[in-house]
């Protein structure tokens, strides 16, 4: 898991297959790890362009962009978004200090992207299987509560 500085909880026991990288790690650092997965998934971002130049096959969580016109160039790499019920969808909006949400966006009020939020957890698992031909080396948890 990639994360900045203190996001991501300590695990109070490992897990196999789970390795969390994210205080004091460099940019270099993720790539170099980016490089030895067999798949990527991370949202729209610098890193699913790492992947892709590494051609590390690469999952992007899209939203305010439609994933082919951030991926197009990359064929390892696929985009997931759900548009159904957004009408907001593609809104091109880039986040910067409060302004977070567009205006006009339906679930600024719950602090989310609902285009983002919609997609479902058990399709990027069967995609990242999908990618990775089921081997049995896919590791997914479930959110502890």
């Amino acid at each position: 898991l990639l994360g900045a500085a203190g996001e991501i909880a300590p695990q109070k026991e490992p897990r196999m297959g789970l390795r969390i990288v994210s205080d004091g790690v460099t940019f270099r650092q993720r790539a170099a790890l980016i490089e030895t997965s067999d798949c990527f998934l991370g949202p729209d971002s610098s890193l699913v362009h790492v992947a892709g130049a590494l051609s590390v096959p690469a999952i992007g969580l899209f939203g305010p962009f439609h994933w082919n016109v951030r991926t197009k160039y990359n064929p390892l790499t696929v985009g997931m978004m759900r548009l159904e019920g957004f009408g907001c969808a593609h809104c091109f909006h880039h986040a910067h200090g409060r302004n977070q949400f567009p205006v006009n966006c339906p679930t600024k009020d719950k602090g989310i992207c609902g285009v983002l939020d919609a997609i479902l957890p058990a399709q990027v698992v069967a995609k990242i299987e999908e990618i990775t031909a089921g081997e049995e080396k896919v590791v997914a948890f479930a959110a502890q509560e």
